[in-house]
């Protein structure tokens, strides 16, 4: 039988704040891309729809989709087996104390996975989205004449990560957010008293 000391070791405290430090790098990567033009080109979607609006959010709840699929077997093929062994001396143990301590180490390690998998999917998103491939507000149009190429960049900054955070958030977020949308847009029922 293994021992907690036998398990691999890891500060699941240096995830913490991982995802912030990401956001502030690939902001400045981003108005970095914006000003070299990287993210001026958009992904061709007018077979998926004549809307581009419409077309980029399908496109980008399919990015969402292939991300979360990447993610599950990356995590799966990682880090499954060590939290099968943790599962394991958890179930095995009869020593209350034991078992408490397994199950704290169970729950940090599920944790930390989960930050991993959200600073892997912040980083697919917002590469993704430097690079024009997949952005929120891709199909805005913004004015040249109207603002200098520095706000453009900061624009250009913003949306690459406002797209990143959505594809961290996965399909539970996205279909919270279309919801809302919905809800704005769709007109309320009158109701009529009688």
């Amino acid at each position: 039988m293994k021992s907690l000391e036998d398990l691999p070791t890891n500060n699941f405290l240096k995830y913490r704040y991982t995802a912030l430090w990401l956001t502030a790098l690939f902001f400045i990567l981003a108005l970095v891309a914006s000003t070299l033009g990287w993210t001026s080109s958009n992904t061709e979607l007018a077979f998926v729809s004549d809307n581009r609006f419409v077309a980029n959010i399908l496109f980008l709840a399919f990015v969402i989709a292939v991300v979360e699929r990447v993610l599950e077997v990356t995590t799966a093929t990682f880090r499954r087996r060590t939290r099968l062994e943790i599962q394991r001396q958890l179930d095995s143990s009869t020593d209350p104390i034991e078992r408490n301590e397994w199950n704290e180490t169970l729950i940090a390690y599920k944790a930390e996975t989960r930050r991993l998998a959200l600073n892997v999917s912040l980083s697919i998103g917002c590469v993704l989205a430097s690079i024009g491939t997949v952005r929120m507000f891709g199909p805005l149009v913004i004015d040249d004449a109207m603002v200098s190429a520095y706000h453009i960049a900061v624009i250009d900054g913003i949306d690459v990560v406002i797209t990143g955070w959505i594809i961290a958030g996965g399909s539970e977020g996205f279909n919270k957010i279309t919801s809302a949308i919905e809800k704005l847009i769709s007109p309320t029922p009158s109701v009529t008293g009688g």
